[in-house]
């Protein structure tokens, strides 16, 4: 089917990024990284679609501008609301600027209530290792994301609820030339399988990215972990 989003979006603004699926409630949540940000809650069915943004959906910005990124100090606009991962066992959507290293949380179901109020729900876990474009869960509720900073990978128990430099675990350690902006995370639940692209954004984007070296500038990563999706929960 098709979804007009127009009513829970800001014209001219809005840049629908990411998504992820509720199949228990039928809903899709997607980050809108355009201008101060927002959650968006559609039902699939299409009986209505709800909107949040706020503080937390916020760009959290460098006084500059500037980051350090694989290596390099690279400019980057304010980016708000961007990675998205979904909690069914918890009911939570997590989410996270772009630039910025706070990870945050609201419950989906006020999200999904024409009358709830999701921003009372927030709550912020603290901060990651780094900046970070995709998460993903997987069934038992270990978060994963990309250190954009550091060309890593981490991974987070999210029955903590709160992150903390000595609860936060590296899946890929440092790699400028493997894991160059983790982007989008995927998995293969037959085999147990975690897999991630990395795309070199921050080159693209500064137009530094080089298409005549014969290093590959986009690469699908594979991590045998053993575990299933969160929707296969």
């Amino acid at each position: 089917g098709e979804w007009d989003l127009g009513p829970i979006s800001v014209p001219g603004v809005t840049f629908v990024n990411d998504i992820v699926l509720d199949g228990v409630h039928g809903y899709a949540y997607m980050s809108d990284d355009g201008g101060d940000g927002g959650i968006l809650a559609v039902d699939v069915r299409g009986t209505g679609m709800r909107r949040y943004a706020g503080d937390s959906t916020r760009a959290q910005p460098s006084a500059n501008n500037t980051y350090p990124l694989c290596g390099r100090t690279l400019e980057l606009g304010p980016s708000p609301s961007d990675g998205i991962a979904y909690l069914p066992h918890a009911d939570r959507v997590y989410y996270c600027p772009l630039t910025g290293r706070e990870l945050f949380s609201l419950d989906a179901a006020q999200l999904r209530t024409p009358s709830g109020d999701a921003g009372a729900t927030v709550l912020s876990h603290g901060l990651k290792t780094g900046m970070s474009d995709g998460l993903t869960f997987d069934s038992v509720g270990t978060l994963y994301y990309g250190d954009l900073n550091n060309c890593s990978v981490y991974s987070w128990d999210s029955a903590l609820r709160s992150l903390s430099a000595s609860n936060q675990y590296v899946l890929e350690p440092s790699s400028p030339e493997v894991c160059d902006w983790a982007d989008t995370f995927g998995w293969d639940d037959s085999e147990g399988r975690l897999l991630l692209v990395s795309n070199r954004l921050e080159l693209f984007a500064n137009g530094l990215m080089n298409f005549t070296s014969p290093d590959a500038n986009f690469r699908i990563l594979s991590y045998y972990l053993k575990r299933t999706s969160y929707q296969s929960t």
